[in-house]
């Protein structure tokens, strides 16, 4: 079970993509654009996770000479824009989450993600909050039990599969014992000429593997 948000949560703006029946194609997700803004901070009973939060009250003014440092726990401003580009209706007969819900069909999308900001867990947390958890995380979900395969017996570590299942059974390419994440473009400036650099790298093979079982293109910008 992914961890809960403490309070209420902000609602993503824009429209995070809904799959409301058979009647929407997978398509129709494809060029959707939200962004995310909600504050990450500590999670209240499992202390290697974060959650989303309400934006904490404003501090009051301190004199000059005064001044406190802010508790560095709590929640902070953050952002991600999310862009879908592409995106697949996925069958799996016999598919389960770790509750025994059937989630025989379900919708599956490859996300460009950019954060203004840099919060522990930031893109993991904000993925779910947007009902689009990143396939792998055994923290935040989504927790599906491809073709009924037994459950990981720790979901709040990476380790990758229980003794005695087999990754085939779990889900083949579809598990990939760590996060479906990927930094496709990194920009810094350096140190010393002060020169922008961009560097571009293709998603590795465990992913583009991912995609390509769950019907997404890899390519796809």
């Amino acid at each position: 079970k992914p961890p809960e948000a403490t309070g209420k949560p902000p609602e993503a703006t824009g429209k995070p993509p809904e799959a409301t029946g058979n009647e929407q194609t997978a398509g129709e997700f494809v060029g959707v654009e939200f962004t995310v803004d909600a504050h990450v901070g500590p999670h209240a009973s499992i202390p290697e996770a974060r959650a989303v939060h309400r934006p904490p009250p404003q501090p009051e003014k301190k004199k000059k000479g005064n001044a406190r440092r802010g508790d560095p726990d709590a929640p902070k401003f953050a952002r991600t824009d999310v862009r879908i580009v592409s995106s697949s209706r996925v069958d799996s007969p016999g598919a389960t989450t770790d509750d025994g819900v059937d989630v025989a069909s379900l919708m599956a999308v490859l996300a460009r993600v950019r954060t203004h900001t840099g919060r522990t867990h930031q893109i993991r947390i904000h993925m779910a909050h947007a009902r689009l958890p990143i396939l792998s995380d055994p923290l935040y979900g989504p927790h599906v039990r491809w073709d009924r395969a037994s459950p990981c017996a720790d979901a709040s570590t990476s380790a990758i599969l229980p003794p005695g299942v087999n990754e085939e059974v779990w889900g083949g390419p579809r598990w990939l014992g760590r996060q479906a994440l990927h930094a496709a473009r990194l920009t810094l400036r350096h140190p010393e000429t002060s020169e922008e650099m961009t560097f571009d790298a293709r998603a590795p093979e465990d992913v583009r593997r991912a995609c390509v079982a769950l019907g997404l293109d890899p390519d796809a910008r």
